[in-house]
């Protein structure tokens, strides 16, 4: 597949925080294998493209932890996993952008157009969807010579009842809301406006919290097991026998630095660092550590990977490049 159908495939998957999917190097224009992992081989192959957090050599995507912090990402699908509902993001770390749309449009088209922008994206707040607001007024506009007007004539001022459409959206939908507004507005040249906003978007994140079924921590140590398959669980948890109803699930250790501990029961985590650790067992927190996450999130992408992708496209999962150490004198 070319590099552009290639980077249409791959964007409802790692479009990030700031509403890119940024490339490193030249891409081929002919895509016939997609090299993921942490790190990368030292040549890329003819054909080749690299998908890894930041690639060095490229020719690649450069996504960064767009794979976990993704709505629909892996640490979305833990919580999913482990029963959880109601799962909202922690802290700023990769935390998303939010947008504002206005549009103008004709009155006569006001509805398809609101339900185009609500069928992308747009609207959504909390435990709210279709989120508009509308003000009427009159738009005016001459067409010049080559136009192909809607409505009206060349040179023909014309004055109409149009509407001023508003809605919020993370700017990872961008792309495709923009998209549905052009599809949907029936004028040649669609006059809109853009703004970023300092409002709180709580759905992109690489840390989770979430309520679970309640029950005993022995009990979510089984769903972290059924759900993940991991060969390398650790447990730490008091001796009390404290009820679990609200998780924090963390895609990397460093998210840790964005919670305050007493507002969970339990963490889920590759692994933590010792004060972390510390900290969250004084508050009477559970500790799982699912210490091979990073390659049971890495398989689960790329099978989301396989499953989107043309079959023609090969995916090739790459580990890191690790070498052997000798000291110089030939001592251990």
């Amino acid at each position: 597949m070319t590099s552009a159908e290639l980077s249409a495939a791959l964007w409802p998957l790692l479009h990030g925080p700031l509403g890119e999917l940024p490339t490193v190097g030249r891409l081929p224009e002919d895509v016939q294998e997609l090299l993921v992992g942490w790190g990368e081989p030292a040549d890329v192959p003819p054909g080749a493209a690299v998908l890894a957090p930041a690639p060095a050599h490229g020719p690649g995507y450069a996504v960064g932890e767009a794979y976990l912090a993704h709505p629909d990402g892996f640490t979305a699908w833990l919580c999913r996993a482990l029963g959880a509902r109601d799962a909202v993001a922690l802290g700023p770390r990769n935390r998303s952008v939010l947008r504002k749309l206005a549009v103008f449009v004709p009155e006569t088209h006001l509805s398809p157009v609101r339900a185009a922008l609500a069928a992308a994206g747009a609207g959504h707040i909390g435990n709210y969807r279709d989120c508009t607001f509308t003000a009427h007024g009159q738009g005016t506009f001459t067409p010049l010579e080559g136009a192909q007007p809607f409505i009206g004539a060349v040179g023909r001022q014309e004055v109409l009842g149009e509407a001023k459409l508003e809605s919020v959206y993370p700017a990872y939908r961008e792309q495709a809301i923009l998209q549905a507004m052009r599809d949907s507005h029936p004028y040649e040249e669609i006059a809109y406006d853009i703004y970023d906003l300092r409002n709180p978007e709580p759905t992109y994140g690489g840390a989770r919290s979430a309520t679970v079924p309640e029950g005993t921590w022995e009990t979510l140590l089984e769903r972290v097991q059924s759900a993940t398959q991991s060969q390398d669980l650790r447990y730490c948890a008091g001796t009390g026998s404290r009820t679990i109803r609200r998780v924090v699930c963390l895609s990397a250790s460093a998210d840790a630095e964005a919670l305050g501990w007493a507002c969970c029961d339990a963490v889920v985590a590759p692994t933590l660092a010792p004060r972390d650790a510390a900290q969250a067992f004084a508050m009477g927190t559970a500790l799982i550590e699912v210490r091979d996450l990073p390659e049971i999130a890495l398989a689960w992408f790329v099978d989301r990977l396989r499953t989107a992708l043309p079959p023609e496209v090969r995916i090739m999962p790459v580990q890191p490049l690790w070498r052997a150490f000798s000291r110089p004198d030939g001592a251990l």
